[in-house]
């Protein structure tokens, strides 16, 4: 293994970005030191507001807080009448989560405007590794320092996402090298943080082995991320992790209560959604500052045991102005005949009051969401063994959500949540990349290439044959290396030889495709789409058999990774593979 002097993680979130940093080698999270130096905030704060402020070429201007100061502030930056010649970006990491990325994908600013998403991905990664190398400058720079760089990505993401957050991250500056870049999946990283706690619900005699079935939500501002594992911890204290059933969850994550909250007070204040719109343009500051900070703090107070209590909300002034104005209403005519007996208003201190069961009824329209996602999981045959439930994440702060969850699972599993739910992942992901005990992991689709075989009448369509050479042969037959839901080694390799298609070829290419569901027979069925391309440099002037090549694919890390040689001679051959596809463009031509 490589030998690294530092351990530097970023944990990039929908909600906030978050830095680690560790120079011991053991992983320890007493260890591992969290970055919290961040522009605009207190010494406490270890994340960051993941907003990012551009100037009109396009160029870094201000990250977190002081985005927001700096974009629409009276004795800030920027002057309000100026302000659509520049890019404001929030909650932006969500715009991966789309099941088939292009490399032309844009991300909208506050104001409308558009850059490509791996273009602001790039900046903001490239400000937290200055703002890092700035506080451990005389560290980092010595010459006998080797980092290595940790990026956590959701392990629901597709391949495509994780592709664009590691070529953003290189184009950031965070690889020297090839293997100086590690991407970690988000709920492994807070399973390597959480453990010890994890083992102490099990039984704690070390005499034999102890091995513990568990599922773990990360639940994030934008997603909930779900594994379930098998963890064996020996007589002699190593541990292994297993994974039991594919990563599972859903766009359920923190923000969805704040959507839940922003529909509210539009209903409330009777905007329709131009209005809104208008609103959000014309105040992004304010707008953010109600719906993500003040509301945010609102929500992670709810306490389940605390019915009676009331929430207040600070509308900004600028903003009931504007909204006073539009509508030629005051707000608390406004609101007057909405739920009367569960939200008021304050006309002195510009605050909205609301009473428990309207926060309540706000969680209602996303913990069921969460709970099915995990029912879903935990309803499988692999998962019968399985009898605790930890959740980590932001949003797994919150009193009022975990009560939900236990209050539903308590009676068959153990439901416990990280001591520091917010730091899980962070934390984690340092401690993840010092000591992988990841296993195997499963699936989450079938996995092939497409061949011309041997024409099987009664089997295969009649609009799939061809003659080739007097030879019936049948077209797109997806010919799979791995099912879904199929446990693979991490380490595990699949390997394939390929001709070059002619004698004059210098690059031979071959597409994965994938399949929703275990038994594919055409790479153009339903179901079925591209996964990948693989381009690899062909050695020239050589033998037609010399120029055959062995493909070797390993798809059970964190990533799938593609290496080749010379099938005669095992020579490396340069190799480039693009996760990044239009999954159903060969569907478009037909």
């Amino acid at each position: 293994m490589e030998k690294y002097t530092h351990f530097i993680a970023f944990d990039f979130g929908t909600y906030g970005c978050g830095i680690a940093t560790s120079t011991n080698t053991i992983a320890d999270p007493d260890k591992v030191r969290v970055f919290s130096n961040w522009p605009m905030m207190s010494n406490v704060e270890v994340k960051c507001p993941a907003i990012l402020l551009l100037d009109d070429e396009g160029r870094f201007e201000a990250f977190g807080n002081t985005a927001l100061k700096s974009y629409q502030t009276k004795n800030g930056l920027r002057r309000p009448e100026k302000l659509d010649q520049y890019y404001l970006f929030n909650r932006f990491k969500m715009c991966l989560y789309d099941k088939n990325l292009t490399r032309d994908l844009k991300i909208k600013a506050a104001n409308g405007r558009e850059l490509p998403a791996i273009t602001v991905i790039t900046i903001t990664l490239n400000n937290m590794k200055k703002l890092i190398c700035k506080e451990m400058q005389d560290q980092v720079k010595h010459p006998n320092q080797k980092i290595q760089w940790i990026l956590t990505v959701p392990a629901i993401w597709s391949p495509a996402a994780k592709q664009i957050m590691k070529e953003a991250a290189i184009k950031a500056g965070l690889a020297a090298d090839k293997d100086s870049l590690r991407l970690v999946l988000e709920p492994e990283a807070a399973a390597a943080y959480c453990l010890n706690e994890i083992c102490s619900l099990g039984p704690s005699n070390l005499s034999q082995d102890e091995v513990n079935h568990y599922l773990l939500a990360d639940c994030g501002g934008g997603t909930i991320d779900i594994v379930a594992h098998k963890l064996t911890r020996k007589a002699n204290g190593e541990i292994s992790i297993e994974e039991i059933h594919q990563a599972h969850g859903g766009p359920y994550g923190g923000f969805a209560v704040n959507d839940e909250f922003e529909k509210m007070v539009q209903k409330m204040l009777q905007l329709s959604s131009d209005e809104l719109n208008s609103i959000k343009i014309k105040h992004p500051r304010h707008w953010t500052r109600l719906v993500y900070d003040q509301f945010e703090v609102a929500k992670h107070s709810v306490d389940p045991d605390k019915t009676h209590e009331r929430f207040t909300i600070k509308f900004p002034k600028p903003l009931c102005k504007t909204i006073e104005s539009l509508k030629s209403k005051t707000i608390s005519d406004l609101i007057e005949n909405y739920k009367r007996h569960e939200v008021e208003w304050d006309e002195d201190e510009n605050e909205l009051v609301l009473t428990y069961g309207t926060m309540d009824s706000l969680f209602l329209q996303v913990a069921p969401k969460i709970i099915t996602v995990i029912s879903e999981v935990l309803q499988k045959p692999e998962c019968e063994l399985v009898n605790k439930i930890v959740l980590v994440g932001g949003f797994a702060e919150s009193g009022l959500l975990f009560s939900k969850i236990e209050k539903f699972y308590s009676t068959k599993y153990v439901v416990k949540r990280s001591t520091t739910p917010w730091l899980s992942v962070l934390k984690g992901a340092v401690m993840f990349a010092m000591h992988d005990v990841i296993q195997s992991r499963k699936m989450s689709q079938t996995l092939g290439i497409e061949i011309w075989g041997d024409f099987k009448p009664g089997f295969h369509k009649e609009d799939k044959k061809i003659t080739v050479d007097g030879r019936c042969l049948c077209q797109n037959i997806f010919s799979k290396f791995v099912e879904v839901n199929e446990s693979v080694k991490v380490a595990q390799t699949f390997e394939h030889v390929y001709p070059p298609a002619s004698s004059d070829d210098d690059h031979c290419k071959v597409k994965i495709y994938g399949a929703s569901h275990s038994r594919p027979v055409y790479t153009d069925e339903n179901g079925c789409y591209l996964v990948a391309v693989i381009d690899v440099a062909l050695p020239v002037h050589k033998a037609e058999e010399s120029r055959k090549v062995r493909v070797i694919m390993q798809v059970g890390g964190t990533e799938i990774t593609v290496s080749a040689v010379t099938s005669s001679t095992s020579q490396p051959l340069s190799v480039h593979l693009d996760l990044v596809v239009d999954k159903y463009a060969e569907k478009k031509k037909k």
